[in-house]
């Protein structure tokens, strides 16, 4: 539950550095959540997490908001598939 927490709140703050334009703050969430991605193996969101992390502030907003979709589709699918086993063992 504790890791469901964090990466809700790391996405969350990644979005809100989105919205606000601030590319050195969306590259430190993005750090993050890709440290937490490793934690549990979750390569798809680590290595989205790791290119947006790299990306930022050096490409256009337009293909970054792009590559930020792709991070939170993997969160979404991530999230779920802990939810599922939390339940299966709970």
């Amino acid at each position: 539950r504790l890791y469901l927490d964090i990466l809700e709140q790391e996405v969350a703050m990644l979005e809100g550095a989105m919205t606000e334009g601030d590319s050195a703050r969306a590259a430190a969430a993005a750090h993050r959540i890709k440290s937490h991605a490793g934690l549990v193996d979750a390569a798809d969101l680590r290595e989205s997490a790791d290119r947006l992390q790299r990306e930022a502030g050096a490409i256009p907003a337009v293909a970054l908001a792009g590559l930020q979709q792709d991070l939170v589709r993997h969160a979404g699918v991530l999230r779920e598939r802990l939810k599922s086993w939390r339940d299966e063992e709970g």
